[in-house]
């Protein structure tokens, strides 16, 4: 077996593994991960074909993110995965990140405490498959009038401005600029709506909707509890009914009883752990939905 960088004619090979796990993530997320870290993606192989992906995100040197660790059926129970996830580990360590980051499913959970991992705070997948009887898109008009919207691909002068104004704020909740995240994000996003600030003060929210292969998914939404409602009715209103996937930190209750009265259900947990010292932990409070557990 041997570990590489990963390159672009790798990407139909990790897209599949996605179909296979069935996740969430299309080619173009693939696309994405790679340009973020073109040298920090890696693919395992072994009998001469490729067997394994993972990537990792750096913010800079103070956090990073590893995450897509997928190893093709045929391939598993041969220590692949492992070795995938230590090369991700040396490779962040040789770019001297000081903690590390990932959100575990209870599946790898032992594994990550047994390489030193520690739990930061639960988080859910919640999921909604049909718009449940009674509850209409337009049912939230009123709360949702303070909203600016945008499909970033058809306003791209727009999708500069709104990043300009909201990165201050959205650093507060994650704890290090992701600017070069948001902006790829944001302008791959189907829609995108922020509360503006009022006067001099700091925008009050804002969220993303994006196209994924088996769902629409909401992320990241970063406001207050109070504030994010209208945010968070604007993108469901935009899904127009389709499937949707929604990330939400467990201390988020209101959140949730928001998820739930929208018609979301509990899907699956995940993990958010760390390895190193927890420098830059944000504000979990305003962290109404996650960007994406591979990259946080």
């Amino acid at each position: 077996m041997r570990i590489r960088t990963m390159t672009t004619a790798d990407l139909g090979f990790a897209d599949t593994l996605c179909s296979i796990a069935g996740w969430n993530h299309t080619l173009d997320d693939w696309r994405r991960f790679l340009a973020l870290e073109p040298t920090g993606c890696f693919t395992a192989e072994n009998a001469g074909g490729a067997a394994g992906v993972a990537t990792t995100t750096t913010y800079g040197n103070k956090v990073a993110w590893t995450g897509m660790l997928l190893v093709h059926p045929n391939a598993r129970g041969q220590g692949i995965g492992t070795a995938l996830l230590n090369h991700c580990l040396e490779w962040l360590r040789h770019r001297n990140v000081t903690c590390i980051k990932l959100d575990a499913t209870p599946e790898g959970q032992s594994l990550y405490e047994k390489l030193g991992f520690r739990t930061e705070w639960p988080l859910a997948r919640w999921e909604r498959t049909v718009v449940p009887a009674g509850l209409h898109a337009e049912s939230a008009a009123s709360e949702t009038e303070s909203c600016e919207c945008l499909q970033p691909a058809r306003n791209p002068d727009a999708v500069r401005s709104m990043l300009d104004r909201i990165e201050e704020f959205d650093t507060k909740a994650f704890g290090v600029s992701r600017r070069k995240v948001l902006a790829s994000m944001l302008a791959a996003a189907e829609f995108a709506a922020w509360l503006p600030p009022r006067a001099d003060a700091e925008p009050q929210g804002y969220g993303l909707l994006r196209r994924g292969s088996r769902s629409y998914y909401i992320g990241p939404a970063v406001a207050s509890p109070s504030t994010g409602r209208s945010v968070i009715n604007q993108l469901v209103r935009a899904a127009s009914g389709r499937p949707l996937y929604w990330d939400i930190p467990d201390a988020q209750t209101e959140v949730i009883a928001l998820a739930e009265s929208l018609g979301f259900r509990r899907q699956r947990p995940y993990l958010r752990m760390h390895l190193g010292e927890n420098i830059a932990p944000g504000r979990p409070s305003l962290q109404l939905g996650i960007a994406d557990p591979a990259i946080g």
